[in-house]
């Protein structure tokens, strides 16, 4: 299919979606009061501004406190299923790491030297890296998920799209909150919140915990259980209010992590090394998704600790805004990555991770001033952000060795966006940000350690400091700039409705490679780019009871990276594995979110995302050197390279890959939900049942492996429980996977060893009581 014409035919049927909407314009605008109606708003801070998320001209998709609990969200992976063509995950090796997918693209990366190409915030400040993305909801006051680039005022910025998460404040009042969670699997988990005036109602301070423990529902065939967790997490705020024009926020969090990493089988295709080092070997015994083999220790410890500094200050026309962010993240995990009962890939991996960043942002205040400065809203900032990430990884079974890698980076920017209002009823946008980014990389690919690592033993290992005094034998600096754009404009038909109009652009920065052997592969890659054209419309009616968005898009991908091979006389093998800039995609696709209110009580709920993702280029070698009777050619005018190996002469030749299908983008994803409430003499009660649906798609990275195919299935979650008269006490009975669904939640093929094969979450139950004062 010519993926720009059905582009097209996609934005055609959503013009044709607006039609019936236009001529009733006089109608709607005397039937819907959105602010006054039963569906509930939720304020977004997505521009800079609070203001609704019905008011604000992007594809976003906006949760608060009582959203949140009516789901019983616990992390990141609670909102993605109800955004349109969003997918977030936890990483199948990082438990506190997210995999996040917005329209189709996403990464699945744990390493720290890799950028995100969606980005993630806590409290406006950027969380750089992979490792602790996958957010736990304590406490939390909104989340925004914003689809599509933010490349113009968006902390660093994102390709594809973006979740802000925000947290309560304190606002001088006295309040505290507690919520006891218990279910299956080990299940039980403590929240909670206290707040309190200190000095006056100028200081206020808030204090948030949680404890969350969970068993684990793998069954380790050597004894024990797998994938538990274990964290315990505290977060304070202070809040200082001296004057109406000016107030400081400084937050703290404490973060402990001892769980375990995911659960998996080994599903090695017949030829991959672990045959060949272990010839008795036939495979896993197939006895069921979550009965596994593990022989070596696997556990994922992480510490860390950040400091957050928000200050705003009215100055006569302007609002000056600081926020300092300040992470620093402490990994330690080790793995029997070969999924198996054999000795054959243990792993121990210690990596530390430091992040500063500040940003500056002047915001104009015109509102009572007339001619072309009343008219105008506007935002100028500027952004530093510094980052050093170093990590051991410790082989004690291959050769009894480690590499090491450490990498700084910095990024500069200045932004600016305007909103002028040409009328009462039509805006213009306009957006820029330009950044300067460097980055050094430095790397020992192999040392051999004097003496004996014992897999069993974690105190055996060397550690970063012993490693960082070898030699560096792979290095690389990268310096680049640019500059990324948003336009447009939007337009109140009616007081509910408003349809909008954007071009924006994004980027992710190039990047090393964080297991490149050598300088021919260590990069870095380039930066990969995004375009994107966004129509959308939304809407109320019926005296607000029922709320209508739709959007279209057209994205244009350039330069993505994805793990190829290159010769290398080194290797035995006669190559290498590293990132190369091969890959252009196009993906157009539409977006519907409706809740309705049909009677008083009554809350239905539904999204539907649909794509028609494509390659437009991938010309590269995925296969690795291979055996040919004669020279071979390239049927994509790529590279024909003769290799030595082991084996004798191979070829590495690029071929066209533009059949293969995007990782983790799913043409069709639907979520549908019900919700209904009543009221008696002894409180209020619920019932709550919603599914998600998502089309076939592939889970294993750019290979399209068929062991890595999923999807096409339905997922249900229900809820039911009562709510005090005076509001008080709330006790929840809920499931998530209710009818118990096995399916494939990720596949890792690893090089030419084995295949780490993950599965989703099975049916999960359990009882939440909560009390707020």
């Amino acid at each position: 299919m010519n993926c720009a014409r059905h582009g097209w035919t996609l934005l055609g049927v959503l013009s044709l979606s607006f039609a019936p909407l236009l001529p009733m314009t006089a109608t709607a605008e005397e039937m819907a009061q959105a602010s006054k109606g039963p569906i509930e708003e939720v304020i977004v801070t997505a521009r800079y501004r609070e203001e609704t998320a019905q008011e604000t001209p992007i594809a976003i998709t906006a949760f608060n406190q009582a959203m949140l609990e009516d789901i019983t969200a616990q992390d990141l992976r609670d909102v993605g299923s109800q955004s349109p063509n969003v997918r977030i995950q936890a990483n199948t090796f990082a438990p506190n790491s997210s995999t996040i997918h917005i329209r189709g693209m996403g990464s699945l990366t744990i390493e720290s030297t890799n950028e995100l190409r969606n980005g993630v915030s806590i409290n406006q400040v950027y969380i750089s890296r992979p490792v602790a993305t996958l957010v736990d909801f304590f406490d939390v006051d909104t989340v925004e998920v914003l689809r599509g680039p933010q490349g113009t005022t968006f902390g660093k910025n994102s390709l594809s799209g973006a979740v802000r998460v925000n947290t309560i404040m304190p606002d001088g009042t006295v309040d505290y909150n507690a919520e006891l969670t218990a279910g299956n699997y080990g299940r039980m988990d403590f929240r909670g919140g206290i707040q309190f005036p200190i000095l006056n109602d100028t200081l206020s301070a808030r204090v948030a915990v949680l404890a969350q423990n969970y068993d684990g529902h793998y069954k380790n065939r050597l004894g024990g259980r797998l994938n538990g967790e274990d964290v315990d997490t505290i977060r304070g705020t202070l809040r200082w209010e001296p004057t109406d024009s000016f107030d400081a926020t400084l937050i703290y969090g404490w973060l402990k992590e001892r769980s375990e990493a995911p659960g998996g089988d080994d599903q090695a295709d017949p030829g991959m090394l672990i045959f060949a080092f272990f010839p008795s070997y036939t495979g896993e015994p197939d006895d069921g998704a979550f009965t596994v083999g593990r022989d070596a220790l696997d556990f994922y410890n992480t510490d860390q600790d950040s400091l957050t500094g928000i200050i705003n200050w009215d100055i006569g026309r302007f609002t000056l805004t600081s926020v300092t962010g300040w992470i620093k993240t402490d990994d330690f995990a080790a793995a029997d990555f070969d999924q198996t009962e054999l000795p054959f890939f243990p792993t121990f991996r210690e990596q530390n991770h430091d992040q500063t960043s500040q940003e500056l942002r002047l915001q104009s205040d015109f509102g009572d001033m007339g001619g072309f400065l009343g008219n105008l809203d506007m935002v100028l900032g500027l952004f530093y952000f510094e980052q050093e990430h170093e990590i051991v990884q410790t082989f004690p079974t291959l050769n009894n060795s480690a590499d090491y890698a450490h990498q700084k980076n910095k990024s500069k920017a200045v932004f600016g966006q305007g909103i002028y209002a040409l009328t009462e009823d039509l805006n213009l946008i306009l957006g820029v940000r330009y950044t300067d980014e460097s980055k050094d990389f430095e790397r020992n690919p192999g040392e051999g350690i004097p003496t004996p690592i014992d897999y069993l033993d974690p105190s055996t290992r060397p550690s970063i400091g012993y490693m960082a005094a070898t030699d560096m034998t792979v290095n690389g600096d990268l310096d680049s700039n640019r500059t990324t754009w948003k336009v447009g404009g939007d337009y109140h038909f009616t007081d509910s409705i408003m349809g909008y109009l954007t071009y924006s652009t994004g980027y992710k920065a190039g990047e090393f490679g964080a297991r490149a052997g050598s300088n021919i592969t260590v990069g870095p890659t380039d930066d990969e780019t995004s375009e994107a054209w966004e129509l959308g419309v939304k809407s109320e009616w019926m005296d607000g009871r029922l709320r209508a968005n739709v959007s279209a898009f057209y994205t244009k991908y350039k330069g993505l990276a994805f793990e190829v091979f290159f010769p290398s006389e080194d290797n035995p093998t006669g190559q290498e594995t590293a990132s190369q800039n091969i890959g252009k995609a196009t993906i157009p696709g539409i977006e519907f979110e409706v809740t309705w209110v049909p009677i008083d009580g009554l809350t239905l709920d539904g999204t539907l995302g649909l794509m028609d993702p494509e390659y437009d280029e991938f010309c590269a070698d995925l296969d690795g050197p291979a055996e040919y009777a004669t020279v071979p050619t390239s049927d994509c005018g790529g590279a024909v390279q003769e290799v030595i190996t082991t084996a004798g002469i191979r070829y590495l030749v690029d071929e066209d890959h533009t059949d293969l299908k995007l990782s983790r983008a799913p043409k069709t994803q639907a979520y549908l939900a019900a919700k209904y409430e009543w009221f008696t003499d002894i409180g209020g009660f619920f019932v709550r049942a919603a599914t998600n649906y998502e089309s076939s798609y592939f889970s294993d990275g750019a290979l399209n492996h068929p062991k890595g195919k999923t999807g096409d299935f339905w997922l249900v979650d229900a809820s039911a429980g009562w709510t005090s008269k005076n509001e008080k006490w709330r006790l929840q009975a809920w499931c998530k996977n209710c009818f118990d669904k096995t399916y494939t939640n990720g596949l890792t093929p690893t090089a030419n060893y084995f295949i780490q094969h993950f599965y989703g979450y099975p049916q999960l139950y359990g009882l939440t009581l909560s009390f707020r004062q």
